[in-house]
């Protein structure tokens, strides 16, 4: 998970399910309530710009060919991208904090809108499925009762897009130092974590810089941010855990010695 992000998946069983109708809607919604979104979509096909000159300079043997023009910015990155999600939401320039990604179902460890066109499809969908945010479908009610997931209609986005601002907001939190000490000017890292949404503040604007260090055989590893910010979040995860730890974590120790046999 890359901190200060929120990405959440709309994948379907087959095309022409509604994902990009649901996806333009939850768009659409977030807009309007102020907040700022990316997107990412899966294509099947080749992205076409064979015989321009972008495609020469690719040919002539560039990893990467920036278009830019007086309204937009188009970057092409030849390689293998089918599964590097969060390589392609960390990597390019996607400042926005809420990322909906249409498609790339087969990967895993992502919250999910589910956009089913018959409720018999959601079968083929479960093994991909841990994180199910909601599902949408024509027809909720003929979904299975025990189906552990929220069922709305497509007429019924805005309630899905509840579910998407609080996961968010519960997420961007949890990246955050969580002792609402007040420096940044909110209250709350709650509060924080809204602006950051909304695009008004980043995560890096967070005034309690956590102080990391790492160490291996006694030669200390240096680590970037965005390092840093991971080893982080995957401590107090798993801290939060455990039994009879403090509420509130301002210090972590650990040291772990590997003895020959």
């Amino acid at each position: 998970m890359i901190p200060g992000k929120s990405i959440i998946q709309i994948i379907s069983a087959r095309k022409s399910a509604g994902k990009t109708a649901v996806g333009t809607k939850i768009v659409k919604e977030l807009k309007t309530r102020g907040f700022k979104v990316a997107v990412v979509k899966h294509v099947f096909h080749r992205i076409d710009v064979q015989g321009k000159d972008s495609d020469r300079y690719r040919r002539a043997g560039a990893e990467n060919v920036v278009l830019v023009s007086r309204s937009q910015l188009g970057f092409l990155s030849y390689g293998d991208w089918g599964q590097k999600l969060e390589n392609i939401v960390q990597n390019l320039p996607i400042s926005e904090n809420i990322v909906l990604v249409e498609g790339f179902k087969k990967i895993r460890g992502l919250p999910k809108i589910v956009v089913l066109k018959e409720p018999s499809e959601f079968e083929e969908l479960r093994k991909y499925v841990g994180n199910c945010l909601a599902i949408v479908c024509k027809e909720p009610s003929k979904l299975p009762e025990e189906t552990e997931c929220k069922k709305f209609s497509f007429n019924e986005v805005g309630k899905v897009v509840d579910i998407i601002v609080d996961y968010s907001i519960h997420k961007i939190t949890g990246d955050l130092p969580g002792i609402d000490c007040g420096f940044c000017g909110y209250s709350t890292c709650k509060d924080f974590a809204y602006a950051i949404l909304r695009g008004v503040k980043s995560i890096e604007d967070c005034p309690i810089k956590s102080e990391v260090e790492l160490k291996v055989n006694n030669r200390k590893i240096h680590l970037s941010p965005y390092p840093r910010q991971v080893l982080i979040g995957i401590l107090k995860g798993y801290l939060e855990s455990l039994k009879g730890v403090p509420e509130e974590i301002k210090e972590i120790s650990i040291y772990i010695k590997f003895d020959k046999k």
